[in-house]
């Protein structure tokens, strides 16, 4: 037994390299099974810490207990699976990227509306919400300040069922709001018994639905905006090749894609760099196609 796995020590890699044969496998294999998902496109020393991190291995005198104890309790075993998914966000995270994305991308996005045609943008890996519907309003406060009416279709999407549930109720508690402005605040934002709810134009923005991106067809095309934060880095090389692929299939011609800074490189001819250090790649469109 690894007494760094599950004694609460922080060296993951030599976690992952002491851990029983076979432990990860036939854990990960009990969890799909609970949750009715694959873990198969996600990094194995991710899986490792995520399971040290979102788990209560810390109780249990050897991985195998821990993982009989799952197996007699369905429903731990579907909510580590659940929670494994989440990631870390908040609205505007990383300001300067939102900054950024709101003057060179949002706004002549906006500015060079000259059809009906509603602007089209696909948040990847949407989690509870906040990066979709911090897009929106910046998206808003552009056709605001440019005086310009358009149609405005935004999908969030996620592979678990719980954090969209929360999303689409888009209501937060006041810990989560740190990094919103005043303004914005006061602008988007309704305050109800203690907590705060995204105000209707911006809830309408916005449609969340169940996506996994490591296997499903998109959803949409003729996008005009991807992005798609932290998600990548989770997954192995096949994985995001598909996806890169994915993307590119997705986006209208000349389209942008979003990633973020924990990314690395591109792995997709079919883009070109526009902002290395905000990470802003654009759809080469394919030879002989639009």
């Amino acid at each position: 037994m690894s007494t760094l796995l599950y004694a609460g020590g922080h060296n993951h890699d030599q976690a992952l390299n002491d851990a029983p044969p076979g432990w990860l496998a036939s854990l990960v294999a009990l969890l799909e099974t609970h949750a009715g998902f694959s873990f198969e496109p996600f990094r194995s020393r991710h899986l490792i810490r995520a399971i040290h991190q979102e788990s209560n291995i810390a109780r249990f005198p050897s991985p195998d207990r821990y993982r009989d104890w799952l197996r007699h309790h369905p429903a731990q075993a579907r909510s580590l699976a659940l929670r494994l998914l989440n990631r870390t966000t908040r609205f505007f995270r990383d300001p300067e990227v939102f900054g950024f994305l709101k003057d060179r991308v949002l706004r002549p996005m906006v500015e060079s509306r000259t059809s009906p045609r509603p602007i089209r943008i696909w948040v990847a890996g949407c989690a509870t919400g906040e990066e979709a519907y911090s897009v929106a309003m910046c998206v808003s406060e552009c056709l605001e300040e440019t005086g310009i009416r358009a149609p405005v279709r935004i999908f969030a999407t996620d592979l678990s069922p719980l954090v969209l549930r929360a999303a689409r109720a888009g209501i937060y508690p006041s810990r989560a709001l740190a990094h919103v402005s005043q303004e914005r605040l006061d602008r988007f934002f309704q305050k109800r018994n203690g907590d705060y709810v995204i105000t209707r134009p911006i809830r309408e923005m916005c449609r969340f639905a169940r996506h996994d991106l490591a296997n499903d067809v998109p959803l949409y095309g003729s996008l005009d905006l991807v992005t798609c934060r932290n998600v990548l880095l989770y997954l192995n090389r096949p994985t995001r090749l598909r996806i890169l692929d994915a993307f590119h299939r997705a986006l209208k011609p000349g389209g942008c894609l979003l990633l973020g800074k924990a990314e690395g490189m591109i792995e997709n001819a079919g883009f070109r760099e526009l902002d290395s250090r905000h990470r802003l790649f654009r759809k080469i469109p394919e030879r002989g196609r639009a």
